[in-house]
Formats: C-alpha cells, sequence, structure tokens
C-alpha cells in the first residue's frame, strides 16, 4: 500500500519533469509532434498516452497538479481517516473499502486510463472538428470519479445499517445518484464547448475519466464478492 502512496506522490515530480523538458525545448520539436500531442486525425499509441501528462503551458500544468493533489488529499482522508473511523463506530461498516481495489484502481487510472480518454477525445475531436489536445485533467478526473465512489459507498452503507438491509439496489441506487450533480455540471461544460468553439478545455476527456473513476472500482468490488 504505501508503494502506491509513494507512486501518486512521484506522479507530480515526474509531470513537472517531463514538461519543463518540452517547455525547455529539451524534447525535439518533432518528437513532441509526433509522440506527445494526440492529433485526432493521426493517433499513435505513444501520443495516446503520452498526451495524458503533457501541458500547452505552465499555468495548464499547475491547474492539474493543485487539482490532482486536492484529490489525492481528499482520497487520503476519506480512505485512511474517514472509513476506519467509520468502521470502528459504527458495527456491520466493515469491508467497505479494499485497499486491494484501490491499488488495482490506481494502476489502470495512470496505466489504461489514459487510452481511453485518448479514445473518446479523438472521436469527439473528429466529430467537432478539433485538431488535437493534451493534459492530465482527464486522468485527475478519474480519481475525482473514485472519490465520489468511496465516498457514496460510505454513505449508502449507512442507510442500509439504518434500514437492516443489504440490497444490493440500493448500491446500484447509490452510484447511479452519485453521477447525477457531477456530470450534471460536465454536461454543461460539454454543451458550453460545442456552442463555444474557442473554449479550450477538453470536457469529453474529464467526462470519460469521471466515468471511468467510478465504474471501474465499482466492478471490481463486485468481481471480489
Amino acid at each position: 500500500m504505501k508503494y502506491m502512496w509513494i507512486t501518486c506522490a512521484a506522479i507530480p515530480v515526474a509531470i513537472l519533469v517531463f514538461n519543463y523538458c518540452i517547455f525547455e525545448e529539451i524534447i525535439p520539436q518533432w518528437f513532441f509532434d509526433q509522440y506527445i500531442v494526440l492529433t485526432y486525425a493521426s493517433p499513435n499509441p505513444i501520443s495516446m498516452f503520452l498526451s495524458n501528462y503533457a501541458h500547452a503551458t505552465g499555468i495548464h500544468m499547475l491547474e492539474n497538479l493543485m487539482s490532482y493533489v486536492i484529490t489525492i488529499a481528499s482520497i487520503v482522508i476519506v480512505a485512511v481517516i474517514a472509513i476506519p473511523y467509520t468502521n470502528k463506530k459504527t458495527p456491520g461498516m466493515e469491508c467497505v473499502f479494499g485497499t486491494k481495489t484501490l491499488v488495482e484502481c490506481t494502476c489502470i487510472f495512470f496505466l489504461l486510463v489514459p487510452f481511453l480518454i485518448a479514445m473518446v477525445s479523438i472521436i469527439a475531436g473528429n466529430y467537432l472538428g478539433i485538431e488535437g489536445g493534451l493534459g492530465f485533467s482527464g486522468v485527475v478526473f478519474a480519481f475525482e470519479g473514485y472519490l465520489v465512489y468511496i465516498a457514496e459507498i460510505i454513505i449508502i452503507r449507512k442507510i442500509q445499517i439504518i434500514l437492516h438491509r443489504r440490497d444490493k439496489m440500493l448500491i446500484y441506487f447509490g452510484v447511479a445518484l452519485s453521477m447525477v450533480i457531477p456530470l450534471s455540471f460536465v454536461v454543461g461544460q460539454l454543451l458550453t464547448m460545442y456552442m463555444n468553439p474557442t473554449v479550450h478545455a477538453n470536457y469529453f476527456a474529464h467526462t470519460a475519466g469521471f466515468i471511468a473513476g467510478i465504474t471501474i472500482p465499482f466492478l471490481l468490488e463486485r468481481r471480489d464478492r
């Protein structure tokens, strides 16, 4: 488990170094254009992955890293403090959170979700006539989706205890409900992007990352039961 937290802490450092090399042109321009920027008309596996960790400007990078740090800190608070406390104080709350699932999700978010985000961005970008994109925000949204998932699990589990029921439909309902407000916000952003093509944020990446962040741990937890 400690190695996972070390990895989460090392990622911002790696992103800073990687983007410093981009901004200072230590990485050749031809390599940047071909293998880092995700060009929607002609993508390749390398750019589909690396584009999720590169940024157009320093401000763009710092905004995403700040969001990442806040999200990871929130996950630590919920996973390390809130859940153990709730397990201790509320009989029957045990086993609502699996550290194995968290480790698996972290690996999936960093290694596989970037390809999902890229595929969604390619489809949407080609449809809307957008040339390309890059940025870490889609991966950050995956962790935000995971945060919503584990917080919702606590709430739904508490409801189950109050109602003296372990009805799985409550879990399904809770997960679906947890997506309403965030996705409503994202849908609003998508509409803004569609109506105003000058908007530079890739809200399709945000949506894909967030949905992955909720559904992946949900499926992994179901697998282990």
